[in-house]
């Protein structure tokens, strides 16, 4: 529970969308994730499912609140699928640590699958694990442990989350 002041304030709310609330008196009860006091992913970019992709386009996941160190090292980026060789490239966090951005080394190739997979582990700033109740409404897919099986090389340390999760996948299609 949050006591708002009187000024106008922007909080998002349950379903991810941005309301507006002006001159709110007394104490506002808001449910959703950012209520927890855990992390929610708010946007991946390119959304899940899209196709026609630009090859030189950076990918981009907006969080409800800041990040924790090295998080970074949970979220790969597949070619083809979620099996698939890993793009290599750079990762960059902004400043308050809510927006990470990766930028691929080389241009990805054209018209072909690829999927962002963000490991169970991940967690905010302040140490509580990233919620994945919004991974759904933004079109991605729970990540589960048969989908993790096969050698990935991806079921050590953080991959599984304390809560027996393996993240959350969002796949688009390049041009």
């Amino acid at each position: 529970m949050r006591n708002w002041t009187r000024t106008a304030r922007s909080v998002l709310i349950a379903s991810g969308a941005l309301a507006t609330l002006a001159a709110c008196s007394g104490d506002a009860i808001l449910g959703g994730p950012d209520d927890t006091g855990r992390a929610a992913l708010h946007s991946v970019s390119p959304a899940n499912g899209v196709t026609g992709v630009s090859i030189t386009m950076s990918m981009a996941m907006n969080f409800s609140r800041p990040m924790g160190r090295d998080m970074e090292k949970y979220i790969v980026v597949h070619e083809g699928s979620l099996t698939g060789s890993a793009v290599g490239g750079k990762w960059r966090w902004s400043s308050d640590r809510r927006t990470l951005t990766f930028t691929p080394d080389v241009p990805l190739r054209a018209r072909t699958t690829y999927v962002i997979h963000m490991g169970g582990d991940m967690q905010g700033q302040n140490g509580r694990p990233l919620d994945h109740t919004q991974c759904a409404s933004l079109g991605g897919r729970a990540v589960s442990e048969g989908m993790m099986s096969g050698g990935m090389g991806m079921m050590g340390a953080g991959w599984q989350g304390a809560d027996g999760s393996y993240g959350m996948i969002f796949t688009f299609t390049t041009a």
